[in-house]
């Protein structure tokens, strides 16, 4: 109305919160965990990985997890065992590099180069699914 058209939108990589995967083990470099992901995955996962890191170790999702928060910004996630990197997602393929871009030391900064912010609600905590689970052993 008036000129102003607002969109609601979210990037693709958090279509990944919705893709739950199954408790495994992988052993070797970070491709091998993120294979893991993909194929641990229950139900599709249009997703693919790839990296260009060479750290090794063993990566262990010891109970149901959503994939995204199995990348990084949780405890045992790829980031967590392997190290540090930084992640690129093209659509639906997800790429961790060693090293990506270059620092140019630009500041996002409110009031000077950003002038709006508005988050109405925030679901990233919302339990989309149930998992069956038994503990029993």
């Amino acid at each position: 109305m008036n000129g102003i058209v607002t969109f609601f939108a979210s990037h693709i990589s958090y279509r990944l919160n919705g893709i739950v995967v199954n408790p495994f083990t992988a052993t070797g470099i970070v491709a091998n965990a993120m294979n893991g992901i993909k194929t641990n995955s229950i139900g599709t996962n249009p997703f693919t990985f790839s990296s260009d890191k060479t750290a090794e170790g063993t990566y262990t999702v010891a109970v149901p997890s959503g994939a995204r928060a199995l990348l990084g910004g949780a405890e045992n996630s790829l980031l967590d065992v392997f190290g540090t990197g930084e992640y690129e997602f093209d659509k639906f393929n997800v790429k961790l590099w060693l090293h990506r871009g270059e620092d140019t030391d630009v500041q996002i900064r409110y009031g000077k180069n950003l002038t709006d912010l508005t988050q109405e609600a925030n679901i990233a905590d919302t339990i989309t699914g149930v998992y069956p689970l038994s503990l029993i052993h």
